[in-house]
């Protein structure tokens, strides 16, 4: 490359998703859930630990694999490696359902730039928030509750997402509840009080890590508790005495204090048992016959 191709270049765009991605290419199926949780929640849960210790023994086969089984993320962040840098925004949620007291004509369109929402008491502020904290990614998802005033309200939560990629398309997401939109969850963030307590809660006052490096952290405490599981279990699987298996055919006196060593054997009487008389000397003619 010359240095007029050099300076014609434009500048890398790789952010710290790109990064984790590539790093992550070879990661075996239990490091990458691992990864890519610790992307999602920040921090794993006891529940979510047992299910990558679940992964790490099949994967080693040390045990069956998991039932139901465990999906593993393509990829870390949910983006293409070269995506995680493209910049969509938010344009509008709408269609809501089963959130709060919103109605179906309920919406709330997003400004390119800043976008300020204020209102009274049951204006429908938090049912928008509450959307936002489990479509988006955030530290602390807020319970989504239908109308509690209105039995005829839909109990399940739904409502429909639009974002303007990085070419000017409008892309609708469907919310409902459960399933996860990458464009979401790696493209905006949700930072609020209950966020900001976590934060404090994990970290210390002082404590602050960039977006993408609090993963490395939570990869080593992941790590040493599966270290942990693993050594339990070799602690506790009962050891078998193999040197029992070197005797072949009845048992006998001899196989039977060996199979019973331990620190009260009797070694006066262990030393007889190896003593070599006149029936261990006829035994032995009579096999060369």
């Amino acid at each position: 490359m010359t240095v007029q191709d050099a300076q014609a270049a434009p500048p890398s765009q790789a952010t710290v998703w790109d990064e984790l991605e590539i790093w992550a290419k070879d990661f075996s199926p239990w490091q990458k859930l691992t990864l890519a949780w610790a992307v999602r929640y920040g921090v794993l849960a006891a529940e979510q630990i047992e299910q990558v210790y679940s992964v790490f023994l099949h994967g080693f086969g040390l045990a069956d694999e998991p039932s139901p089984k465990l999906e593993i993320p393509a990829t870390i962040t949910g983006k293409a490696i070269g995506l995680a840098s493209q910049k969509p925004r938010l344009l509008r949620i709408h269609d809501v359902s089963g959130v709060n007291a919103l109605t179906p004509s309920a919406e709330l369109v997003f400004s390119p730039q800043l976008t300020l929402i204020y209102g009274g008491n049951g204006a429908g502020k938090s049912g928008f928030a509450r959307i936002l904290t489990n479509v988006c990614f955030s530290r602390t998802r807020h319970a989504i509750i239908p109308d509690i005033y209105d039995d005829t309200a839909p109990k399940k939560a739904s409502a429909i997402i639009v974002v303007v990629d990085h070419a000017g398309n409008e892309i609708p997401l469907v919310f409902d509840g459960t399933t996860e939109h990458a464009e979401l969850k790696r493209s905006f963030a949700v930072f609020d009080s209950s966020v900001a307590g976590k934060h404090l809660k994990d970290s210390g006052p002082l404590g602050f890590k960039p977006a993408g490096f609090d993963v490395f952290p939570e990869m080593a405490r992941v790590y040493g508790l599966l270290a942990q599981k693993l050594a339990a279990a070799i602690v506790g699987r009962p050891q078998q005495n193999r040197f029992v298996n070197a005797f072949i055919g009845n048992v006998t006196a001899a196989s039977g204090a060996v199979a019973e060593l331990g620190p009260k054997t009797d070694l006066a009487a262990l030393r007889k048992l190896a003593e070599y008389g006149k029936d261990e000397e006829a035994r032995v003619r009579k096999s060369s016959v």
